[in-house]
């Protein structure tokens, strides 16, 4: 059972030691070739200013489509949200019309009397 173990921490420092190894030539590489990225970076600054410059245009010019859109998004929202509360409401709508229709049929008077005086109309005087 020692044997196991110490065959495992063997292993451990095998793989400690390859990694270690790793990350020297790691360190190494990216020390030779900052240089050669660096110069890169710079002969590129022209091209990543140039392509910043056509992203910038390109969002001022989809702004205000973006702004307009935003603006139906949210009126389209706020007449879906009150149909969603309005639309339920619906048959209770109908009953209150439907008892108000029926008080307003049947509480209307059988007929209505005649006038019992004609009016009387002032034509002027003849002067």
């Amino acid at each position: 059972m020692l044997e196991l173990l110490a065959l495992a921490v063997v292993v451990g420092f095998v793989v400690l030691i390859v990694a270690l190894i790793g990350a020297v030539l790691k360190l190494l590489f990216w020390l030779v070739l900052l240089p050669f990225k660096l110069a890169f970076k710079l002969l590129m600054l022209p091209i990543i200013a140039i392509g910043f410059f056509f992203k910038l245009a390109l969002g001022a010019l989809l702004l205000p489509v973006i702004g307009v859109v935003g603006v139906l998004a949210v009126v389209a929202l706020g007449v879906a949200a009150m149909a969603a509360v309005l639309v339920p409401l619906l048959p209770l709508a109908v009953a209150i019309l439907a008892v108000w229709g029926l008080v307003k049929l049947l509480s209307r008077p059988a007929a209505t009397p005649p006038p019992s005086t004609p009016a009387v109309v002032d034509r002027g005087s003849a002067s």
